[in-house]
């Protein structure tokens, strides 16, 4: 029995999600498809678009069989967290062959080229590095610039890269002439984050992409971010079910943007005066124990709290050259749902279990996780209460009280939410 694996978000699940699902099991030959989905609240630092059991339905419907939730310390973290939670997650199940992510690369083989020098970080690395901070780059584009610089390295004199590493040249692969733009790629960066968790964990895991296409047989693709900015906009439904796999779109009886907008849909916006009220408790100390809280943002944040307006406008406010957005935002959340860097120490889930969001009575994969894993499946409301699981309860019950609130329906505990079921045609 084959079991490949994808590691996503699904906000929203769109047409191009299902071509992943769907090509990978197709390529691959395998018999399952494992998802490991961020929750309630993603690596962006904001809530999802609509709420894990929504997206784990949808991924269900769309050929996934068994859904998996990523910690909210670990979805909401950076990308090399993200990446070495969820790659540690499903090493941990003990039966999955394969991982696959789509990639605007599309081929693995300059993934595993970069993975196998940029594992090291080697001297130059660290000195280019330095010299694009000291230029005045950012920390990710200073990443990208010394990785650049390491890679021209590698494919013009390999003989000495490998002996800076510690190795003999034949142990690297031959390296491929990358050029900058690899890194100019969301999807390429995030792929490279994966091969390289599969590294340091010493994972049997093999990583494949697909490339991922704007245009297939006349059919355009959009992506996530795209597709949320249609549906806040208040775009037509029928040009943003174009878009949507047909689960999704059924999801909700969905006819009108209307309907789209009022579908239990919540944003950062939802969770402006939780985020003010939570700041105003904080000082300088305490702000500095949360995750991605440095001393120059907390100091930042106590300056222009009195000009807190919403979540999304404070983020844009307390925006310099040396932090980016995404990391402003995943700070304000880690604040908002108090996780503290001793909650991450770790940059893997080995001592967090794992929550079972759904299934496709897959029976024969549950008897091989049981058989080989390494890891506790949380699967009853009962199993809730389990301490690991604390934050994750707090972050689902605080999102299901807005969502709630804004779509006037009856507030839902998590421990009452039942595993979903579907079965396979």
């Amino acid at each position: 029995m084959k079991t490949i694996a994808v590691i996503c978000e699904l906000n929203p699940c769109h047409n191009g999600h299902a071509r992943l699902f769907r090509e990978a099991k197709r390529l691959s030959g395998a018999d399952h498809l494992v998802a490991v989905m961020s929750g309630n609240f993603v690596q962006r630092g904001e809530p999802a678009l609509f709420d894990k059991y929504v997206r784990t339905k949808t991924a269900l419907c769309c050929g996934v069989d068994l859904v998996l939730e990523l910690p909210v310390s670990v979805s909401t973290g950076s990308a090399r967290r993200f990446a070495e939670g969820a790659a540690d997650i499903l090493d941990r199940l003990g039966c999955v062959d394969e991982l696959w992510f789509g990639s605007e690369a599309g081929c693995i083989e300059p993934f595993l080229a970069l993975a196998s020098v940029l594992h090291y970080e080697t001297p130059l690395f660290q000195k280019k590095l330095r010299e694009a901070l000291a230029n005045g780059s950012t920390f990710a584009r200073a990443q990208d610039l010394a990785r650049t610089a390491v890679l021209a390295e590698a494919v013009h004199n390999a003989p000495d890269l490998a002996g800076c590493c510690g190795l003999p040249a034949s142990s690297l692969p031959p390296i491929p002439d990358i050029t900058d733009s690899f890194f100019q790629k969301p999807n390429n960066i995030l792929g490279l984050e994966y091969c390289l968790a599969l590294r340091r964990l010493g994972s049997s895991i093999r990583p494949r992409t697909l490339k991922r296409v704007r245009t297939l047989q006349g059919r355009k693709f959009l992506s996530s971010s795209e597709i949320r900015r249609l549906i806040l906009s208040g775009e037509s439904a029928d040009v943003i079910n174009s878009y949507l796999p047909v689960p999704l779109q059924a999801l909700h009886n969905i006819q009108t943007a209307e309907d789209l907008l009022h579908a239990n849909t919540v944003t950062a916006d939802d969770f402006s005066d939780m985020l003010r009220y939570a700041l105003w408790t904080e000082t300088a100390d305490s702000l500095v124990s949360y995750e991605d809280v440095s001393p120059q943002l907390a100091n930042r944040i106590l300056n222009l709290r009195p000009d807190f307006t919403a979540f999304p406008a404070f983020s844009e406010l307390l925006k310099t050259k040396d932090m980016t957005l995404s990391r402003i935002r995943r700070a304000l959340l880690h604040i908002l749902l108090r996780i503290r860097r001793e909650q991450t120490g770790q940059p893997n889930s080995a001592s967090l279990p794992v929550r079972l969001l759904g299934h496709s009575c897959p029976d024969e994969l549950f008897s091989l996780i049981k058989k080989n894993g390494r890891l506790t499946l949380l699967s009853r409301g009962a199993d809730l209460s389990d301490p690991g699981y604390a934050g994750d309860l707090f972050a689902s019950q605080l999102y299901e009280s807005v969502r709630s609130a804004k779509s006037e329906t009856p507030f839902v505990p998590e421990e009452n939410r039942p595993v979903l079921t579907l079965k396979q045609p």
